[in-house]
């Protein structure tokens, strides 16, 4: 008989363990990972809620994403559709929506008991608007200026680090008919419109990589502005032989990026090593998470090892893998002198329509770069735009400078690059465009670069 009311014990007992298992494991799931849930794609129920969502607004206060009618409403349409995404009750969240959706709705995690208790009370709630660096206008220029093409755009402002513009083609409208209506065939294209390229696309860089490589190089003691380099198109390098697009003969250091040299950069590349190039990817942030861009990547740093690894490196090939974002930063940083101001997009959460309740911490310049080394970067980028690769990105009456790339992929046909700043001598803004299997950087993107730049300058007040 007591073995019989132990068995029934010990029975009882394990069946409440199953029993508070489950529950535990839930409540687990509802307030530490609430931030996680909320998030997922395919969680509704911010969609569900959408009417008590605040809007999405540009800097200059201008609506991105707001509700009428019982609808989410995207005025730019697909020209910020892959920056925003949705916020749909059929397909769930996507995209800022979902990376922002806990501040749209006006709590924060974990949420206070009041809060909680708010949560039954849909009368009296109303989510927080989120202001983003975005201009609007620009925006909308950038999608333009990709016409046609597949690939991205980002427009940086020099002075305060802020996104004014993060374009990605091809896109989607993220109305809700739109999106119903187009929703088979955009999961079903190979040409991933719903990826959002500008922050979160990975690509070789190419001879975009070389600015970086230059100022390493110059910062290290490895080279100097009146070093020479003998081109004769192509050179051995370690186990491996590497060509160039041209036969340049003698070049000087500034000759060598304006005319984007491979074997005066492979040179420089193996002179640095690969650990040295990893380690000024990481001075560069490239590798840093950024606080203010919700769902922007780290770059892949290279992790080859072959003989020639540091000289295809070096050119923006081997194994190395970045974001325009990234890129348009990189710039940013030799336009300001060698001073780096981490990128936002995020300007801040206000409440009933005027009290700011929350702004990120506002970055702090970090020298990265010793002004001369940067200087003389900025003169082998702005040599590029007057005479070398990067001629069509001129502006008439502003000087430009810039670098081109064209980078070789294993999926396909070659990536066009142009990262670059403008005015040269007064940076204002700093630009990376990519176009996917395009071909010449000097050819498709530098175009590309010039009407984003030409557009952001025509709109200084």
């Amino acid at each position: 008989m007591r073995a019989l009311k132990e068995r029934a014990r010990f029975l009882a007992i394990l069946f409440i363990f199953l029993l508070v298992l489950p529950l535990v494991n839930i409540s687990r799931y509802a307030c530490l990972d609430n931030e996680e849930l909320l998030r997922h794609p395919r969680n509704h129920y911010g969609a569900a809620e959408s009417d008590l969502l605040g809007s999405i607004v540009d800097r200059q206060g201008r609506p991105l994403a707001f509700m009428k009618e019982g609808e989410r409403r995207y005025p730019l349409g697909p020209a910020a559709g892959p920056l925003l995404g949705y916020c749909n009750p059929v397909y769930g969240l996507a995209g800022l929506e979902a990376q922002l959706s806990e501040r749209l709705q006006g709590f924060s995690v974990p949420r206070s008991l009041n809060q909680a208790l708010l949560l039954w009370d849909k009368r009296d709630r109303r989510g927080d608007d989120l202001q983003l660096t975005i201009d609007s206008q620009l925006q909308r220029r950038a999608y333009e200026a990709l016409a046609g093409r597949r690939g991205a755009a980002v427009l940086l402002e020099v002075p305060t680090g802020e996104i004014l513009a993060m374009a990605s083609r091809p896109a989607y409208d993220p109305n809700f008919s739109a999106l119903k209506r187009d929703w088979a065939r955009l999961t079903r294209d190979p040409q991933a419109p719903l990826v959002e390229r500008a922050g979160q696309g990975m690509y070789p860089p190419g001879s975009v990589f070389k600015p970086l490589i230059m100022a390493a190089a110059l910062e290290e003691g490895l080279t100097n502005p009146q070093a020479h380099f003998d081109c004769q198109g192509r050179a051995q390098v370690g186990n491996f032989v590497l060509n160039c697009h041209d036969r340049h003969g003698m070049l000087s250091l500034a000759q060598a990026l304006a005319y984007s040299c491979n074997v005066a950069f492979a040179d420089l590349g193996m002179r640095l090593g690969m650990e040295r190039i990893r380690q000024w990817m990481r001075t560069f942030q490239m590798e840093g998470r950024l606080s203010a861009v919700p769902g922007a990547v780290t770059a892949k740093l290279p992790e080859a090892s072959n003989p020639s690894a540091p000289a295809e490196t070096a050119i923006g090939q081997a194994d190395t893998l970045v974001s325009p974002l990234h890129m348009a930063r990189l710039a940013a940083i030799i336009a300001r002198g060698g001073l780096d101001i981490e990128p936002r997009l995020l300007k801040a959460q206000v409440r009933e329509g005027e009290e700011i309740i929350w702004q990120p911490p506002w970055p702090q310049p970090r020298r990265v770069l010793s002004a001369q080394s940067a200087q003389l970067v900025a003169q082998a980028m702005l040599l590029t735009v007057e005479e070398g690769t990067g001629t069509a990105a001129q502006v008439a009456g502003v000087q430009v400078a810039g670098k081109t790339g064209s980078a070789e992929n294993p999926h396909g046909a070659t990536h066009a690059w142009f990262i670059g700043y403008a005015p040269a001598q007064k940076p204002r803004y700093a630009v990376a465009v990519i176009l996917e299997n395009a071909g010449g950087g000097g050819r498709y993107a530098a175009p590309c670069a010039q009407k984003i730049l030409k557009a952001a300058l025509a709109s200084q007040p």
